[in-house]
C-alpha cells in the first residue's frame, strides 16, 4: 500500500496535466466546430499574405489601364461607347495579346454604338465584364453582341464575412447558365498560345486541371473557415507576387498615344477604373498592412489572371490545408505540450519564458508550412498551448493552497519558520489525499505538566489564573519553536512537544541532535518558568514536571475532515508522558531548576553530549509497562 500511495503521488502531476490537456482540447474542438475562431484564423491568413508576399516581383504578362478621377473629368463618366472603341483599337493596335474591359456596358452610352458592336464582333481577343448576379444581386448583362459566346465573362467578387477578398471563383452555375470568371477567360486567350486547355483531372475528374496544376475547389471548412459558402468554383487567393506587380498606364495616356507598342505588345491588357467617385474598390489581405488600404476591382481581376497563369505555365503551388482529423491532431498536440510544460517547470519566471519560446516555436512553424503554401490552424493550439501552461499553472496554485491550508490548521503557529520552509519544501513527500502522510519516524517526545495545578488555582481568581495560563502556555510554546520542535498539543495545562518531526531524520546524528534541541527546551522552561514565578505578587509559585525520552513512533493525522490535528503515537509517547509523571515525585531542585523537575529516559541521555549534568534515579517501574526503564535526573 505504501509503494502503491508513492506510485500515485508520482504520477498524479501526470494524469492531472492529461486531464487539463483534454479538457482544453475538447474545450477549442467545440470552439472551433462553432467558428469562434474563423475571425482571428482569417486575419493570420492574411498576416502570413503580407509576410510571404513577393513585393518586388513584376508580372511581365499582364498591364493595366486605369481611369482616373483626371481621365473622368476629362472624358466624362460614363465613358461613351466612341471613347471605349477607340481605346480598345489602339491597344489592339500596339499587339495586346488580348484586353479585359472591366466596366459595365449593358445599354449604350453616346455616340459610337455600332463602331463598338463591330470591334467587339470581330476581334476576339476582346473580353468583357458582366455581374452573374445571385443572392442579393441582379444580373448586369454584356453587351448585347457578346450575349453567349466566350468574350463575355462575369466580374463578381466574394467578400468574406469581415469585408476583404481572399477568394476568386472560376465559374458560377445557377442551374440554366454557367459562367466563366474575367480572370479566367483572359488567361484561357494566353494558354491558348502555350498549347494548354483546360481538361478533367486524371485522379478526380470532377476537377479541372489547366497545364502544370489541378483546381481544386475549397469546400466549407477549408484551412480556417468554418461553414463556407462555397458555391461555385472557388479557389483561394495567394497574392504571392504583393500588392501592386502590374505595368500600370493611365487611360488619358493610352488616349494621348503615350502608351504603345512597348508598352502593350503580347500582354494580357486589363482596363478599369481606379477613382473613389466609382465605388470598384475591395478590402485584401493588403488592406490593413498600412500603404495598400483598398484594391481596386481591375487589379483585383488581373491578380486572379495572374494566379492562375503562375499555377498553369509556371507551376506555382496551390494552396493546401490539412483535413479535419489532421487539425484536430495538431491543435491537441499544443494542448499536451502546453499542459506538460506546466508540469515540468514550477518557477514562474522561467514558465514565462517557456510559454514565450512556445509561442515563438508554433509561430515559426506556422509561418515555415504557410511559406510552403499549408495553411494549418495557430490560433487554437496558441490557445491550446497557453491555456494548457495557465490552466495547469491554477491547478498546481490552487493543490498549493489546499496544502498550505492543511498545514496551517495542522501546525498553526507551534513550528518555527525554518521547519514550517522545510515541510513546505517537501510538501509532496510529506501529503497525501489532503492530509499529512502516515510517517514511522525516531524522534523526542516531551511532556510537561503544572504540579498539583488544579489545589495552586483554586487560590486565584480566574481571569488573572487564565491570564497567568496564557503567559506560561505562550512561553513554552515559543521556547518549543525556538529549539526545533513543534507543540502536538495543549492538553489542560500539560504540553506535548515533539523533536525530529514532522519530516523523518536521515541520520543518527541529526536524531541525536534532535534528542539535545529537546532537553535544552526543557533547561529553558525551567528558566522561564522562575521568572514568571517571581513576576507573581500573590498566590503559591507555579512548579512543573518534564519527562523526555526518545524512540520510534509514527506521525500523521487525525480526526475528521472538519477538524483534524497532526499527532504523533506510540510506545514513545507513553514512555514519555510516564517518566512527566515521575518527575513530580522528585524533591524540588536548586538554582535554575528549582521550579523545574526534569526526569530524561536512558534513550534520551545515551543520545546527550558533554555538558549536561545529571544523576541516574534508577530503574522506574512505569505504569502501563511490564519492563522498567533507566531514567536520569536533569540536573543543568
Amino acid at each position: 500500500m505504501a509503494m502503491r500511495g508513492v506510485i500515485d503521488q508520482k504520477w498524479r502531476p501526470v494524469f492531472a496535466g492529461a486531464l487539463i490537456a483534454h479538457a482544453v482540447f475538447v474545450a477549442l474542438a467545440i470552439a472551433m466546430a462553432l467558428g469562434f475562431f474563423q475571425r482571428l484564423e482569417l486575419l493570420a491568413y492574411d498576416l502570413g499574405v503580407r509576410l510571404r508576399a513577393d513585393v518586388n516581383a513584376k508580372d511581365d504578362r499582364i498591364a493595366l489601364v486605369l481611369i482616373t478621377e483626371k481621365d473622368l473629368a476629362r472624358f466624362g463618366w460614363p465613358l461613351s461607347d466612341g471613347i471605349l472603341a477607340e481605346a480598345l483599337g489602339r491597344i489592339r493596335a500596339n499587339g495586346a495579346e488580348a484586353v479585359v474591359m472591366d466596366l459595365f456596358r449593358d445599354l449604350p452610352v453616346g455616340e459610337g454604338r455600332e463602331r463598338l458592336d463591330e470591334l467587339l464582333a470581330n476581334d476576339r481577343g476582346i473580353i468583357w465584364g458582366y455581374q452573374f448576379g445571385g443572392g442579393d444581386s441582379d444580373m448586369i448583362p454584356p453587351p448585347a453582341v457578346l450575349v453567349g459566346n466566350d468574350q463575355a465573362a462575369f466580374n463578381d467578387v466574394v467578400l468574406d464575412e469581415d469585408g476583404p477578398v481572399r477568394r476568386a471563383l472560376l465559374f458560377l452555375d445557377d442551374g440554366e447558365t454557367v459562367g466563366t470568371s474575367m480572370g479566367l477567360m483572359v488567361a484561357l486567350r494566353h494558354l491558348e498560345t502555350e498549347g494548354i486547355e483546360p481538361a478533367a483531372d486524371d485522379e478526380n475528374p470532377q476537377f479541372m486541371r489547366l497545364g502544370r496544376s489541378t483546381f481544386v475547389p475549397v469546400d466549407e471548412d477549408f484551412g480556417g473557415y468554418v461553414g463556407l459558402d462555397a458555391a461555385g468554383y472557388q479557389y483561394i487567393l495567394d497574392f504571392a507576387d504583393g500588392p501592386a506587380p502590374f505595368e500600370t498606364h493611365v487611360f488619358g495616356d493610352l488616349m494621348d498615344g503615350e502608351v504603345g507598342t512597348a508598352e502593350l505588345r503580347g500582354k494580357l491588357v486589363f482596363v478599369g477604373t481606379a477613382s473613389q467617385s466609382v465605388k470598384d474598390h475591395f478590402e485584401t489581405p493588403f488592406s490593413s498592412g498600412g500603404a495598400f488600404d483598398q484594391t481596386y476591382g481591375v487589379i483585383l481581376h488581373a491578380h486572379m489572371a495572374d494566379q492562375i497563369l503562375r499555377r498553369a505555365v509556371d507551376g506555382a503551388p496551390s494552396l493546401e490545408a490539412l483535413d479535419d482529423v489532421a487539425e484536430h491532431a495538431w491543435v491537441w498536440v499544443w494542448c499536451v505540450l502546453g499542459a506538460m510544460a506546466g508540469v515540468l517547470v514550477r518557477a514562474p519566471i522561467l514558465l514565462t519564458t517557456v510559454i514565450a519560446v512556445g509561442a515563438v516555436l508554433l509561430s515559426g512553424l506556422w509561418y515555415g508550412a504557410f511559406t510552403y503554401y499549408l495553411w494549418i490552424p495557430v490560433v487554437p493550439p496558441m490557445i491550446g498551448w497557453a491555456g494548457g501552461v495557465g490552466l495547469w499553472t491554477a491547478y498546481v496554485s490552487q493543490h498549493e493552497r489546499l496544502q498550505r491550508a492543511v498545514m496551517m490548521r495542522l501546525f498553526s503557529s507551534h513550528v518555527s519558520s525554518e521547519v514550517a520552509k522545510e515541510v513546505w519544501r517537501n510538501r509532496d513527500a510529506f501529503l497525501h489525499q489532503g492530509r499529512p502522510r502516515p510517517l514511522r519516524l525516531t524522534a523526542t517526545v516531551l511532556f510537561s505538566d503544572i504540579d498539583s495545578f488544579t489545589t495552586v488555582s483554586e487560590g486565584m481568581p480566574p481571569d488573572e489564573l487564565m491570564d497567568w495560563l496564557n503567559a506560561y502556555m505562550e512561553e513554552m510554546a515559543r521556547l518549543v519553536s525556538i529549539h526545533g520542535g513543534i507543540v502536538d498539543k495543549f492538553i489542560g495545562d500539560a504540553v506535548m512537544a515533539v523533536f525530529g518531526a514532522p519530516l523523518p531524520r536521515d541520520s543518527d546524528e541529526a536524531i541525536s541532535e534532535d534528542a539535545e534541541n529537546a532537553v535544552r527546551c526543557a533547561l529553558a522552561m525551567g528558566e522561564v518558568l522562575q521568572n514568571l514565578n517571581s513576576a507573581r505578587t500573590v498566590g503559591p509559585e507555579m512548579r512543573i514536571a518534564i519527562g523526555i525520552h526518545t524512540g520510534d513512533l509514527v506521525a500523521g493525522s487525525l480526526g475528521s475532515s472538519d477538524r483534524m490535528e497532526y499527532t504523533v503515537i506510540g510506545d514513545t509517547v507513553n514512555t514519555a508522558a510516564r517518566l512527566e509523571a515521575a518527575a513530580k515525585n522528585l524533591q524540588r531542585g536548586e538554582g535554575q531548576l528549582r521550579d523545574c523537575r526534569i526526569v530524561v529516559g536512558e534513550s534520551t541521555w545515551g543520545r546527550l553530549k558533554d555538558g549536561f549534568q545529571g544523576e541516574p534515579i534508577g530503574a522506574l517501574s512505569l505504569k502501563g509497562k511490564a519492563e522498567e526503564i533507566k531514567a536520569f535526573r536533569l540536573l543543568g
